[in-house]
């Protein structure tokens, strides 16, 4: 009994050489059908030729099929190198500008280097304002507070000649001396003293006289001119004290009159000097204040500079990023140029496998007709086989 693929063979029968036929084409004497050997195998080997066929037929659509995949594995690997090179095209482009735009930010860090240099330079140039403000500042605060000692010195005249200080110094304790030597009592004495002298000098002129006359001082007649002369110098020196008296009071009172205006001349004075002091003082203040200023804007200046110098900083930073920009850009669209070139690569090598597989194919279904050819030969001379398995 046939098994495996030749069960689909249906053997042919046939009667056995020798057997007789009448004239109606059947067999005499009790011949019967036994399997025909060669046809049967003709058959089998139609089995195998068809079975083969179709393997070989499937074997080589198949390796056409991978041939026409790998055809559109190129195609989708061309389109995505075309695609891939746009990309790589505008990538370079980006980079390129962004190397110009770090390029011009070189231009903008000289611009504000310089301005940086220039108020360097302008901050430096007030240091001299600054130090002769501060120089004229300190002189004219000093010669303010020498004028202001100068006029207490004023104050302090005016208030010792007013407290009439004969113990005062210099020239205010002298002319308050002065004033306290004009007394009418030294007046008074004075001219009594005068008076009195100036009457001694008559009465002895007058006595002298007398005697000469023969007239006795102790008589009648001199005791009366005694008498009189007495009173008359008692008049005399009684006038000479009131006039004395009033004279000094006047003179003293014009003295202290005229200590009063001094005293009130060296206390303006003294005023108006220590007003000139003040004012000299806050001026010199004010030219410190201003040298304060200065070195202020100075220093304004220089924190200018300084800002400056770091947009500088920042500028470099931000050139930095942009260069690193611009090479990671330039490094992405070489590695999509590599990539898209190891596309083309494995695309071209599937193309290759697709095409090795399509001849194996070709060469498999040549080697295999060759073989069925010479199968046939094997099975026509195999009617003993044929006759075992279906006889």
């Amino acid at each position: 009994m046939a098994t495996g693929i030749l069960s689909g063979v249906t053997p042919t029968y046939g009667y056995p050489n020798g057997t007789v036929f009448n004239l109606a084409g059947q067999a005499m004497y009790g011949a019967t059908q036994v399997v025909d050997p060669q046809a049967t195998a003709g058959s089998a080997s139609a089995v195998y030729q068809n079975a083969g066929d179709a393997a070989a037929a499937g074997a080589v659509g198949a390796a056409q099929g991978g041939v026409k995949a790998a055809q559109g594995g190129m195609d989708a690997a061309q389109a995505a190198i075309s695609n891939a090179n746009q990309s790589v095209s505008q990538m370079n482009l980006y980079a390129s500008q962004a190397g110009q735009a770090a390029g011009n930010i070189t231009g903008q860090i000289a611009n504000v280097n310089q301005a940086a240099g220039l108020v360097g330079q302008s901050a430096e140039a007030l240091t001299p304002y600054a130090n002769q403000l501060n120089e004229y500042g300190q002189g004219l605060h000093a010669q303010g507070l020498n004028l202001y000692s100068q006029g207490s010195q004023y104050l302090t005249g005016a208030s010792d000649i007013m407290g009439m200080n004969a113990n005062a110094g210099g020239l205010t304790g002298a002319y308050v001396q002065a004033l306290q030597a004009i007394d009418p009592d030294r007046y008074v004495s004075m001219a009594a003293g005068d008076t009195q002298g100036a009457f001694s000098n008559a009465m002895g002129q007058m006595q002298r006289a007398l005697a000469r006359q023969g007239v006795d001082a102790s008589s009648g007649r001199g005791q009366a001119m005694a008498r009189q002369w007495a009173t008359a110098a008692a008049a005399a020196l009684s006038g000479a004290k009131t006039r004395a008296r009033q004279t000094g009071i006047s003179e003293r009172f014009a003295a202290l009159g005229s200590g009063l205006t001094q005293a009130q001349g060296l206390a303006g004075t003294g005023a108006n000097i220590q007003s000139a002091g003040m004012n000299a003082q806050s001026q010199g203040g004010q030219l410190v204040q201003g040298a304060a200023n200065v070195v202020g804007t100075q220093g304004q200046l220089y924190g200018q500079q300084g800002q400056l110098y770091g947009t500088a900083g920042q500028l470099y930073g931000t050139q930095a990023n942009a260069y690193t920009n611009a090479g990671q850009l330039t490094q992405g669209a070489g590695q999509l140029a590599l990539g898209a070139g190891g596309l083309a690569v494995t695309a071209a090598g599937q193309q290759v496998q697709a095409g090795n597989a399509l001849a194996n194919a070709q060469a498999n279904a040549a080697t295999y007709y060759a073989q069925v050819a010479q199968g046939y030969g094997q099975i026509a001379g195999s009617g003993g086989l044929m006759q075992a398995l279906f006889g």
